[in-house]
């Protein structure tokens, strides 16, 4: 079967180019044409650029880019290379819903997911990742994502969703987006692993063959963003009881040179290979990501996901993976960390719940070629 991917493949983020990856890398070894629609939009253009917007609000970033800027050249460089070298890209690219129309009838199935393509409160959300262009192919979607959705919020997003109900099946990554969703679609809603799940370990390995730091051992910090100062605090204050540098990634994150504050060091490569690399030999990986969480966990390391505050409220994404890995007691809060440090990640066994929804995730996706 000849399948289409729609997912967020323009963003200049790890997790989601992983993901792509993973799909894609499943959908082929099932024996499928695969490729991934090169969809970027205005509002990615803007959002993943060189400078970003949010530096001109801020003197010290902008002064800070254009002293970095060959480092930021670099980086937007690997992300790109990634998809050059690693993702089956379409030849054609769109930009808009009237561009995709083009894609329709060509793919036999056009599968949107995985990732949070259904979360309408993403700044670079766009109809599009609904399917509505889409009327003659068949469409799925595969382990979408809503974000991190509340109940009061839900006819808001009621109101966008409508458009999946011809949808041929939809699966979520979420339990919560499994209940919202359920109220929404007139068909059977169900749940899957984001697709960096279904592949072995080794498939991952094979793409980490080089260390791209050269000390060892050493700590792996990964956030979205780096913005929070107690969890950088948290994360020196970690790396100075167990001695070892820390290395980060994304040099657009630390335009402002705030890294030399708490004594990171920020790995010359960036993309989805230095982040794979970071991941397999580190010793303790420190994170507060999605992707982050699943990926400490592909590579068995001893991580802790990392929380500014003393309660045990998470969002629904976290939440969710964590009780399927059943990795709840890796939560880091800024009081216990000197207590929890040196509390130990078991890898014995995989969850019940994990080896259940591995095969009916295959199972789904099995299903869309019938």
């Amino acid at each position: 079967m000849n399948i289409a991917i729609l997912t967020l493949s323009a963003s200049d983020n790890c997790g989601s180019l992983l993901q792509a990856y993973a799909l894609q890398q499943v959908l082929i070894s099932a024996g499928h044409e695969v490729e991934i629609l090169d969809f970027i939009t205005k509002k990615s253009k803007k959002m993943y650029r060189i400078f970003h917007p949010s530096y001109f609000k801020d003197p010290k970033k902008l002064i800070g880019s254009f002293v970095r800027y060959d480092k930021l050249k670099s980086q937007k460089k690997d992300y790109q290379d990634f998809r050059n070298n690693y993702l089956i890209m379409s030849m054609h690219k769109y930009s808009s819903s009237s561009d995709l129309v083009l894609a329709d009838g060509k793919y036999d199935l056009i599968v949107c997911g995985s990732d949070q393509v259904w979360n309408t409160d993403m700044w670079d959300f766009d109809d599009a990742y609904l399917l509505k262009w889409c009327k003659i192919s068949k469409k799925a979607g595969y382990a979408v994502s809503l974000g991190d959705k509340k109940n009061e919020r839900l006819e808001g997003l009621k109101e966008k969703l409508a458009e999946i109900d011809d949808f041929f099946a939809v699966s979520v990554r979420e339990k919560s987006a499994l209940i919202r969703l359920n109220r929404i679609y007139t068909k059977n809603v169900e749940l899957c692993l984001d697709p960096t799940l279904l592949l072995e370990y080794e498939e991952w390995e094979t793409l980490t063959d080089i260390n791209v730091v050269p000390q060892i051992p050493f700590i792996f910090y990964y956030s979205f963003n780096y913005g929070d100062e107690i969890k950088n605090q948290m994360v020196a204050l970690f790396a100075a009881k167990a001695g070892l540098p820390v290395y980060v990634i994304n040099v657009s994150r630390w335009c402002d040179g705030k890294e030399k504050e708490y004594g990171f060091k920020i790995c010359k490569r960036s993309g989805p290979i230095a982040f794979l690399s970071l991941m397999r030999y580190c010793k303790f990986s420190l994170v507060e990501s999605f992707h982050g969480t699943l990926f400490s966990y592909i590579f068995q390391k001893q991580f802790w996901f990392l929380k500014n505050s003393d309660d045990n409220i998470l969002d629904d994404r976290i939440n969710d993976i964590m009780e399927i890995l059943q990795t709840n007691n890796r939560v880091l809060h800024p009081t216990d960390l000197l207590e929890k440090m040196e509390m130990e990640m078991s890898y014995e066994f995989e969850s019940t719940e994990l080896i259940k929804l591995k095969n009916e995730s295959f199972n789904f996706i099995a299903s869309l070629v019938n």
